[in-house]
């Protein structure tokens, strides 16, 4: 296996100030309209379309927080989002998503956290366009409006590692195993296998604090992600699986990366969120949709990527230590007793 080398009618209001060194700046939207599916001129034109920034300095997350208001009664929630533009950051990126929550009533409360790999440009001004996907046959219509909240940060968690590759021809292939959105408790599939073939990079690591951590990719190609706990075998890519995505929400990418053709799917991002506990190995794999070649109207399927994993406690990237000396012993102990309990 290969290791990865660790490297409209919105109104905005700007903070006059950041509260602390790591806040470069917010901004509110209130009142934004989201009409059907950015892609149709026939819906964007309606769309609010909504200038933030400038802000001095590097961003690497976005906070946001606010509401959703229900209009059209067909529309979800986790429909409403928001598209990012901006000579900061590359073209055809990831969008904004607040929830996952589908059907709603009224106005309901939402939040989400947005990660920048390698970090972008905050002093160019972003341009955000709110949308939704549910698009009533083409039928342009109001689906709901959003006020909401944008901080921008200039750094992750203490504790956060960032590391960089590239996804290159001759690099290993595996059956990249995939989950997707459904209505179980968990939020997710059972995974199941794509039968696609891509390249992929693994990058172990480990933490020393148990919580929520967030493991994002930022790339220049069709983008997928897969998270393993305790061993990867790429020949069983399901054993030991926690989460297997394609392209996900809530990832920006910066002017390092390509722009992405017009005319395909590719958004070139993954966020990957989990509970991790201290002592167990895990395994991030960062690898793309598909086999260059074997997708006509997809891609690229290589190209560079900047990852980063951040949450509860220190991440390190690399194995977890073998127990030596004291702590050895230590563990010995403990499971003698734990054998005499039993």
């Amino acid at each position: 296996m290969k290791i990865s080398r660790a490297l409209g009618l919105g109104v905005v209001l700007f903070a006059g100030s950041a509260v602390s060194a790591a806040q470069l700046g917010t901004a509110t939207v209130t009142n934004a309209n989201h009409y059907g599916y950015y892609g149709f001129a026939s819906t964007s034109q309606f769309n609010t379309k909504t200038n933030i920034g400038p802000f001095t300095g590097t961003a690497r997350r976005v906070t946001v927080s606010g509401t959703l208001t229900k209009v059209h009664v067909d529309a979800w929630a986790s429909s409403l989002r928001v598209l990012p533009r901006g000579q900061g950051i590359a073209n055809f990126g990831p969008w904004f998503q607040f929830t996952r929550q589908r059907d709603f009533s009224g106005t309901i409360n939402v939040g989400a956290t947005i990660y920048a790999p390698g970090g972008f440009d905050a002093s160019k001004t972003m341009n955000l366009e709110m949308y939704s996907i549910d698009s009533e046959g083409f039928v342009p219509g109001l689906d709901g409006r959003s006020t909401l909240t944008y901080t921008f940060h200039d750094d992750f968690a203490p504790g956060s590692k960032e590391f960089s590759g590239e996804l290159a021809i001759g690099d290993p292939t595996f059956n990249r195993p995939v989950q997707v959105e459904s209505s179980s408790p968990s939020g997710f599939s059972a995974p199941f296998l794509s039968n696609r073939f891509p390249y992929y990079d693994v990058q172990p690591f480990h933490v020393d604090t148990a919580g929520s951590y967030a493991m994002a990719t930022a790339n220049e190609f069709e983008s997928a992600a897969v998270l393993y706990a305790n061993q990867f075998n790429p020949a069983s890519p399901l054993t030991n699986l926690v989460r297997g995505l394609g392209q996900t929400a809530n990832v920006i990418r910066n002017t390092s990366f390509n722009s992405l053709p017009f005319d395909d799917d590719a958004t070139g991002g993954t966020l990957i969120e989990a509970d991790l506990l201290p002592g167990v190995q895990y395994f991030f794999v960062t690898t793309a949709f598909a086999f260059p070649g074997t997708e006509p109207d997809g891609g690229p399927f290589v190209g560079k990527y900047t990852n980063a994993i951040t949450g509860a406690g220190n991440v390190t990237l690399g194995v977890v230590p073998e127990p030596t000396g004291a702590l050895a012993i230590g563990v010995a102990m403990a499971g003698m007793i734990f054998r005499r309990r039993r």
